[in-house]
């Protein structure tokens, strides 16, 4: 009995990893940031002179939103309770505010380093990034 309990146990731990590998963007084969800026650099034409001072900007937008992500999307408390989360979570509203918020404080700190077609291309590419997820989404 105990054998067959330690065989069903792995065959559902090996599903659910199967599941949320298959589950991220690229089937498992999430981008690392690295790769993210490197790319980005070539997308926006990054000069040699500008890739240090963008890559530190980087940085920082990476940091804004992991911050925005720690904060759950508004959520009070400690986020366990249904409760609390209904009464706190933020509509459709304040969601897409909050969101204007963070891109006009990315192209901020990327407008110190960038010039304005450049600026103007990350903001298309973002844009791009972002209907391309709601589409992954709606699906």
């Amino acid at each position: 009995m105990r054998s067959l309990l330690l065989v069903l146990l792995t065959i559902a731990s090996i599903a659910f990893a199967t599941s949320v590998a298959f589950a991220q963007p690229g089937g498992g084969r999430g981008m690392d940031p690295e790769k993210q800026i490197t790319e980005l650099i070539a997308q926006l034409d990054i000069t040699a002179e500008q890739e240090e001072a963008f890559r530190e900007v980087m940085l920082q937008i990476s940091e804004i939103r992991m911050g925005a992500m720690r904060q759950g999307g508004g959520r009070g408390g400690d986020g366990n309770s249904a409760q609390s989360e209904e009464r706190t979570r933020p509509n459709r509203e304040e969601m897409m505010a909050r969101q204007a918020e963070m891109q006009a404080q990315e192209e901020e700190l990327l407008a110190t380093v960038l010039d304005a077609a450049q600026v103007e291309k990350y903001r298309e590419l973002q844009q791009a990034r972002m209907a391309e997820m709601m589409e992954r989404r709606n699906r």
